[in-house]
């Protein structure tokens, strides 16, 4: 195996209470170590192992439906990256993909929280597409809907719902992810989808309507967060490995070629070369873009709210052009690639290596920001 391993040590001392955010992705695996001052999260260490070779691998054994994970492997990879990156606290929250979870929003009587308690897993069942007893079962409650008394007193009374975001992980799933944590020695505090990391880490309490589009490795993750609250969470099949390969195939270059071009390159039209590159990407992208639309139509049609602001995430956000093609394909609405250490002390010395990792870390960042 190739691996590159970037990481950063000894510039901050651990903090008494410090937590580490574990994200082990499709073709990468990130770490990082935050802690308290002065109420703010302080970066103490982070580290980063790019599994070029084991690309392959590890998408089939860490991240498949069927959830085959090597555990063995993968604790071998997360020692050394452990160990390279001089990580000194033993509680860690690791995060689970949104492709082995099931969510649903669903609406219930506004009741007492510990009748709400109860009531889940009676209702969940009517979304989740497996026996209840094979999943752990999350939720929180994201708003309240009220419809006002009628003036006619001989009509039906006021009443308020309360809705409910559900979050179901397979229990092999959880147990797979706690038995990594176990065999490294750690405290497991959380385990956690990475849409709700997400939306600590680029959103946070902030009430614009915000759409996140995590395009990953395997998989494109978008996001609807507002208040501090996943309110819609979409999965699609295309991702950054999907336009590696279409590129490869369209250029009959291999694979590792045609990464280097897509970020070198990406929706640039200044030469003939960028403008055949161009030409392949595109009708990929405007896949997620259409997707995009859609969760902001039904955001419209159900909250009576638009989407103020897109966030791009994910190893593909930095793609040359990326930004300015989806803010021109949304008449100009403000997009940005999301920056997770906005809220986070670090060392001024670090901030290019920082903001060029940032795309990638957003999940790993949120995951250690939830203890704090």
């Amino acid at each position: 195996m190739n691996f590159q391993l970037c990481s950063m040590f000894d510039f901050l001392k651990s903090a008494p209470k410090s937590y580490l955010g574990i994200d082990i992705g499709t073709s990468s695996i990130k770490i990082v170590q935050l802690g308290i001052e002065e109420n703010r999260a302080k970066l103490e260490t982070y580290g980063f192992l790019e599994t070029y070779g084991a690309i392959e691998l590890l998408r089939d054994t860490i991240q498949t439906s069927s959830v085959r994970l090597l555990d063995a492997q993968v604790v071998d990879l997360l020692k050394k990256l452990l160990e390279k990156s001089k990580v000194t606290t033993r509680n860690a929250v690791i995060s689970i993909p949104v492709f082995s979870t099931f969510s649903a929003l669903m609406e219930l009587p506004d009741m007492p929280y510990k009748e709400i308690e109860a009531a889940i897993p009676y209702e969940a069942r009517q979304y989740i597409p497996v026996p209840i007893s094979e999943v752990i079962l999350g939720w929180n409650i994201i708003g309240k809907k009220t419809r006002e008394a009628p003036d006619d007193p001989t009509a039906a009374p006021a009443i308020s719902k309360i809705e409910v975001l559900l979050i179901a992980t397979p229990r092999e799933v959880a147990n797979k992810y706690a038995n990594i944590t176990r065999m490294l020695g750690l405290n497991l505090k959380a385990i956690e989808a990475e849409s709700f990391a997400l939306g600590r880490s680029l959103v946070g309490d902030d009430n614009v309507p915000t759409v996140i589009v995590d395009i990953g490795s395997r998989v494109t993750n978008i996001l609807l967060v507002e208040n501090g609250y996943v309110m819609i969470n979409k999965g699609l099949d295309t991702s950054g490995n999907e336009l590696t390969k279409i590129l490869s195939h369209a250029l009959n270059v291999d694979f590792r070629r045609a990464e280097m071009l897509k970020r070198e390159k990406g929706l640039l039209q200044r030469d003939d070369s960028e403008r055949s590159i161009n030409k392949v990407i595109l009708p990929v992208i405007d896949i997620i873009i259409n997707e995009v639309k859609r969760v902001g139509d039904f955001y419209i049609r159900h909250r009576g709210k638009k989407v103020e602001r897109i966030i791009l995430c994910g190893g593909s956000a930095h793609l040359p052009g990326l930004s300015d093609y989806f803010s021109a394909s949304f008449n100009n609405l403000s997009v940005v690639v999301g920056n997770p250490w906005r809220k986070v002390i670090y060392p001024s010395s670090i901030e290019p290596i920082l903001n060029d990792l940032a795309p990638s870390f957003s999940v790993a960042v949120g995951l250690a920001m939830r203890e704090l």
